[in-house]
């Protein structure tokens, strides 16, 4: 009978957490990209201005 070592049950365990946190990743990061969407386009709002006020 083969026993695992510590280890490779460390690793077993990291690899169940990465694929929980892939999944929990992808549902976040679904939600994340419209307000990501949203920050970026204020951002380049404020930017322009910025730009603006620098130039004049």
């Amino acid at each position: 009978c083969y026993t695992m070592s510590n280890v490779e049950k460390r690793r077993a365990m990291e690899r169940e957490n990465m694929h929980g946190h892939e999944k929990w990743i992808v549902q976040s990061g679904t939600e994340l990209a419209g307000s990501a969407d949203r920050w970026v386009i204020q951002l380049r709002r404020s930017i322009r201005i910025f730009d603006d006020q620098m130039h004049s």
